[in-house]
Formats: structure tokens, sequence, C-alpha cells
């Protein structure tokens, strides 16, 4: 369950300083090929939400490895050096994606942006390859849009 306990106290003191448009779940009813029902979700990841992050994380790093050029470390793993931030900033907001329940990816918000006078920046999209063409991605990611509006 998704329960705020001590350890989480800095993650809920920096949601507090977020909009409170972040802190709200998100669900839509879908339906897509055949009538076939997908409830999708995107929810605010807790920092008890960072491990599964930081797993499908790799995921990502491995999909997109042959056009990064990157390596995995010593250990087997890509890592992520920025996924600490975005339970202690104000300006970082993660998300976990559910469909029918299951985890089917996440997606990180930040602020910190490349173009002038851009005010939020996708930092990371992922969806898992078994929930891709199906419009999923593009719901996410038009919701994402919606709710982090640039300027």
């Amino acid at each position: 369950t998704r329960s705020r306990t001590p350890e989480t106290l800095k993650a809920v003191q920096v949601a507090l300083v977020k909009p409170v448009a972040y802190l709200l779940s998100y669900r839509q009813v879908k339906s897509v090929n055949d009538g076939f029902i997908m409830d999708v979700e995107i929810l605010p990841a807790l920092i008890a939400d960072k491990p599964i992050i930081q797993q499908i994380m790799e995921l990502y790093q491995y999909d997109f490895s042959e056009f990064e050029n990157t390596d995995i470390n010593e250990h087997g793993y890509f890592g992520y050096q920025y996924l600490d931030y975005y339970w202690v900033e104000a300006d970082r907001y993660p998300f976990l994606v559910r469909v029918n329940g299951k985890l089917a990816g996440f997606v990180l918000v930040n602020q910190y942006t490349y173009l002038p006078g851009s005010q939020y920046s996708v930092a990371k999209f992922f969806i898992i390859r078994k929930y891709r063409k199906h419009g999923i991605g593009r719901q996410v990611a038009f919701h994402v849009f919606d709710l982090f509006c640039g300027r």
C-alpha cells in the first residue's frame, strides 16, 4: 500500500511545496483494440516507490544504450545519478504508470530546461514494451503536458 511512514517525512515535506495538482493521481479507462479495456493510472511516486523506478530505469537505459553509447558499471547496472533528487528537491516530479494495476512505466519531470523561456522538462519517459503501440504513452504524455503546462 502507499502509506506515509516516518522515513518518508522528507519526501512529504518536499511534496507539500509542489503544485497541488502533482499530488493527485490520474485514472483514465481507455478502450484499446477490439474492445479490450485498459485502466491507465499516473501516480505521483512516493519515496517508497524509488526502488521500483530505479529498477524500471535500468530497462529504460538498456533500451537507450544503443543510442546513448552508455555502458553498465562493474556491478551490472547503468545507474541514474539524479534519481534521489526527485524526492528531496521541490522542482522534480516522479510518476509511476500502471495499466490494469500492473507497473507499466514511469515519467520524471523537472524544471531544468534547455530552451529559453521553458518552465518544465520531461527528463525521462518510459513505457514497458508490452504496453507500447496501444496509445498509452500518448495518453500519459498528454496528461503530463496538461499537468505541467509550459509558459
